[in-house]
């Protein structure tokens, strides 16, 4: 594969940055909401792989 970015093509897995990418992106956009609007957290692969290793 010459690019993360083709695992988005159709029948391929999706590569773990582009994962990761997508929530820094839905985090960044968390910042302009309207105040008062419910907040939320998009959880990096990263996050998820020290979660399950903190869980043995």
């Amino acid at each position: 594969m010459r690019s993360p970015l083709e695992s988005l093509m159709s029948g391929m897995e999706l590569h773990i940055l582009v994962i990761s990418a997508w929530a820094d992106l839905l985090n960044y956009e968390e910042k302009f909401k309207q105040k008062g609007s419910i907040a939320r957290l998009f959880c990096s692969v990263n996050m998820l792989v020290r979660l399950i290793i903190m869980t043995l």
